[in-house]
């Protein structure tokens, strides 16, 4: 499963409860484009039935001083592909060895992550005696975008459904018996790893000058308004009804990625969660979901792992299917005995 950044994750959440800034706003469009066309990118393997086992996906890799991220990378036979996902719009023209978009000459080199990937990854491999060569991919993953290529290109240049089309060939043609395939590149590889880019500062540090709405927001519509029941609360802007237990631990979490260099303390969640807050329910979620920091007897803060819901809570999916299963089998009963 191809995880968020934890940056995207940040600017997510903090755009449902705040006006973003004029650079947040860029960013946040930039990193949603870029997830986007790595989830088309996952899509092409699934679809050309690549076994998993031969593929590593977002990865970031330290070699000496030199860090590189990497999209996606599979291996077959003596090559490891290495691809990046371009969700690019409008027309791309490479010629006289530079990039156009639009026809303005761009002032940078899109194939400049890419090389540096793979000269790292090439380092990597022949430190540890691998004799894999390395097989570079731009994938375009927006259908609209239209490509233009004049000059010879150094990286394989493919739209996504050619790029599926293509790794559907390689796995009819190099895909190996199970006995016969060698997964040290992959142990190789996991030892260079390190963990992914991770903001410096959390929201805390914006307090002083920048407000954020409390409350539970919906899920779905992103409203804050909600109708309480015993075990579940219904917004009042579209009609979503969400077990209790399952929006209030949505809600500790999204606190966690905005504050996510502190603990979660009941305090700062009272605010977090506004004046609709239930403090022996929230203590009670605590309790129930998080690890306590600190010896019974003290005040007592709680582990912040700083992830959204769905990652942080993604073992425990069943459990609050069941729950949601339960709040909607006690509407429809009492919708049918009105």
């Amino acid at each position: 499963m191809r995880y968020k950044t934890c940056e995207l994750q940040y600017l997510e959440t903090l755009s449902r409860r705040t006006k973003l800034t004029a650079t947040e706003s860029a960013k946040l469009f930039a990193l949603e484009n870029g997830f986007k066309g790595e989830l088309q990118l996952d899509l092409a393997l699934q679809q050309a039935q690549l076994p998993p086992q031969l593929i590593l996906t977002d990865l970031t890799l330290q070699y000496h001083q030199q860090v590189t991220q990497l999209d996606q990378l599979f291996c077959l036979g003596n090559t490891i592909y290495l691809s990046d996902a371009k969700n690019y719009q409008g027309h791309y023209l490479f010629s006289e060895h530079s990039w156009s978009h639009n026809g303005k000459k761009l002032p940078h080199n899109i194939f400049g992550q890419i090389d540096r990937a793979q000269d790292i990854l090439g380092c990597i491999l022949q430190e540890n005696h691998l004799d894999l060569s390395v097989q570079t991919n731009i994938i375009f993953t927006n259908p609209a975008v239209q490509l233009e290529i004049v000059d010879p290109l150094a990286h394989s240049c493919q739209r996504i459904g050619a790029y599926r089309d293509y790794v559907a060939d390689l796995v009819q043609q190099k895909l190996p018996l199970p006995q016969q395939s060698d997964m040290r590149w992959k142990k190789v590889l996991q030892a260079y790893q390190i963990p992914p880019y991770h903001l410096q500062h959390d929201f805390s540090r914006e307090l002083s000058h920048r407000q954020l709405r409390p409350g539970i927001c919906c899920s779905r519509c992103q409203h804050f308004d909600w109708q309480e029941s015993f075990y579940s609360l219904t917004c009042q802007n579209c009609g979503t009804v969400e077990a209790k237990e399952e929006a209030y631990v949505r809600t500790i979490c999204d606190y966690g990625v905005l504050f996510f260099q502190h603990d979660l303390k009941l305090h700062d969640l009272m605010h977090f969660f506004g004046k609709q807050a239930k403090e022996n329910y929230l203590l009670r979620m605590l309790r129930k979901h998080f690890t306590h920091r600190t010896s019974p007897g003290k005040k007592r803060s709680y582990q912040n792992k700083g992830a959204i819901f769905q990652y942080l809570f993604a073992n425990q999916s069943q459990y609050f299917h069941h729950i949601q299963q339960r709040v909607n089998w006690t509407q429809r009963t009492q919708y049918k005995n009105e």
